[in-house]
């Protein structure tokens, strides 16, 4: 058995002298020794409590070992290895809020911490909650800074009550083509590549302080690939994501989401549709809705169509990001995407995580759309969302609320419709959005838009969804 062979996850390149003055000292290190008693030096990189640990040779190669080539008593230091490494001392804590620019670490493990508890010591309001999944998401006022930049936008994640990851994204061509770059289209996208490239470097920077990174790419395939600058603390990675022309973004995750590179965990097809299934509810007046779908504001950018991908990919319990999706369908500066576009751009990304995008087209109804929600999937909709369009949304959906009889509702709505004149779409408001539900008794389609809470669901009759429908529907199969 060979302690010096495994799976190589970096290896620096550092100059023969440096090498050897590297040799006797490392961080942390520790004396390792296998079953036939050979030794080496080096220091735990990441355990996550499995049968394998990433340890790091004093000339830097960082690699995984299995346990079992291990003496027991190497083997218990590392199974109790993971408890002692959620510990850091004030001074560390304090150094690394301060690098970082705000108060996120109470203590050596952000991983157990409550994600609302994380969120209000942020002060980053709550988007989004379901069973089992939350978001808190904030857009940031120009004068705040995080890593010595300005941030533009940040989310934290949480899943099961406990903080997952965390995204912070500073310039990017969605939210830095505002007034301030009011010019040309030539002109505004180099100054969003120069803010992108200044924020880079400053962020960059910032990190250094945290020492070298390792530097590789993700393996999300050609269209959402990134180059990653990655920094480890105590089980966390800060991750420094740059896409050239597109954003530059900073997050945090446990070491071993970081390890994925991007790539998503696959969810059995079996377990997705029975969980997809329990959340479809049946109300007493006719409503069948699926419940659970994660919100996402987009924002002030024209970012409904990456932001409403999002949440059907989360929804189907796949990590998704919407600024890495609108690079993926090449997203305009200021934002503007083409669906098809980034269902091509971001098709492999879904595809590893088990699953496939379906393409339908059909005439808006009760009928038409009944046989996906049954099932508990969401459909992406593409229509156009103008003034017209979104008063009668709002009056209705406000209006019923005043009725729990579907036949009463029912008569409500004939007589409000009656009076209405026939719906002309707005060629310039283009929009995608959620169907989430029906009510086959009113003859209504339930819509939920990438706004915030309180677009979560709103209510239109099924001929004037048909009258402002562009005809093409999206899913995300089992």
């Amino acid at each position: 058995m060979n302690l010096y062979q495994g799976k190589v996850t970096n290896m620096p390149r550092l100059a023969p002298l440096f090498l050897l003055l590297l040799l006797p000292f490392i961080l942390n290190g520790r004396t390792f020794t296998d079953k036939s008693g050979r030794e080496i030096e080096a220091e735990i990189v990441n355990y996550d409590g499995g049968d394998t640990v990433s340890i790091r040779r004093a000339d830097g190669i960082v690699f995984d070992l299995p346990l079992e080539r291990l003496s027991e008593k190497d083997q218990e230091f590392i199974r109790n290895y993971k408890a002692e490494a959620t510990t850091a001392s004030p001074e560390e804590m304090k150094k690394i809020n301060s690098v970082l620019g705000i108060e996120l670490f109470a203590d050596g493990n952000l991983w157990d911490d409550s994600a609302n508890a994380v969120a209000e010591r942020l002060g980053w309001p709550r988007e989004s909650q379901t069973g089992s999944q939350e978001s808190f998401r904030i857009y940031h006022n120009p004068k705040d800074k995080i890593l010595g930049a300005r941030p533009h936008s940040s989310v934290l994640y949480g899943r099961d009550g406990k903080v997952d990851y965390i995204s912070i994204i500073f310039a990017n061509k969605g939210d830095s083509a505002g007034s301030e770059f009011d010019s040309s289209p030539s002109e505004r996208a180099k100054a969003v590549s120069k803010a992108i490239e200044a924020d880079g470097k400053t962020v960059a920077r910032q990190l250094a302080q945290l020492g070298e990174p390792e530097q590789s790419t993700t393996a999300t395939g050609r269209d959402m690939k990134e180059r990653l600058k990655r920094w480890r603390w105590n089980g966390h990675s800060i991750l420094l994501a740059e896409q050239e022309d597109e954003y530059i973004a900073v997050r945090i995750m446990p070491d071993k989401l970081a390890d994925q590179r991007g790539r998503p965990e696959r969810t059995g097809s079996s377990a997705l549709k029975t969980t997809s299934k329990a959340n479809v509810e049946k109300r007493s007046n006719g409503d069948v809705i699926v419940t659970e779908i994660p919100m996402v504001d987009q924002g002030p950018k024209g970012y409904c169509v990456p932001a409403t991908l999002e949440r059907v990919l989360r929804y189907m319990d796949i990590r998704a990001d919407m600024y890495l999706l609108a690079m993926a369908g090449q997203t305009d500066i200021g934002g503007g995407t083409r669906v098809e576009n980034l269902l091509q751009g971001a098709e492999r990304y879904v595809k590893s995580a088990g699953r496939e995008f379906e393409r339908e087209r059909f005439k808006v109804s009760p009928r038409s759309v009944a046989k996906y929600i049954d099932e508990g999937r969401p459909i992406i909709w593409t229509m156009y969302s103008g003034n017209d369009y979104n008063a009668i949304a709002n009056s209705i959906t406000k209006t019923r609320r005043n009725y729990d009889d579907a036949d009463a509702w029912k008569g409500k709505l004939k007589e409000i419709t009656s009076n209405m004149d026939e719906i002309t779409p707005d060629r310039m408001a283009a929009h995608a959005c959620l169907i989430i539900g029906y009510n086959p008794v009113t003859k209504e389609i339930a819509v939920s838009d990438s706004w915030g809470p309180s677009y979560r669901e709103r209510w239109i009759p099924s001929d004037v969804a048909e009258a402002v429908s562009q005809g093409s529907f999206y899913l995300v199969d089992f």
